[in-house]
């Protein structure tokens, strides 16, 4: 599968991410980074936290494989599919407001 440009950016952010805010060079996409010993589970954490704020995405521990944090182009492949998915629901109402203010009142109240 082709590389599209878009791609190709978000590759390069993430790489600046690992540079600039967690000082590792990665010198390729493809680079193993668990392999290789570059990333542990503490800085894996950190990454996800500083993806989610850098993207606006939201990146739960337990809905992550090891297998889509392996690589640059793996965790970009990653954030282009949770910001998709994500976008997706966009245009679904959340539940905050009344109702679930007055949801969560009556259930507190029955308990």
């Amino acid at each position: 599968k082709r590389v599209q440009a878009s791609d190709e950016q978000l590759i390069g952010d993430i790489r600046g991410i690992f540079a600039d805010k967690l000082s590792i060079e990665v010198e390729s996409s493809s680079v193993d980074l668990l392999d290789t010993g570059l990333v542990d589970s503490v800085t894996l954490v950190e990454l996800l936290l500083v993806l989610e704020q850098q993207f606006g995405v939201s990146l739960p521990l337990e809905d992550i494989e090891m297998e889509d944090l392996r690589s640059v182009a793996r965790i970009a492949d990653l954030v282009a599919r949770t910001r998709s998915a994500q976008r997706d629901l966009s245009h679904l109402p959340s539940f905050s407001g009344p109702l679930s203010d007055r949801a969560a009142s009556a259930s507190e109240a029955a308990a």
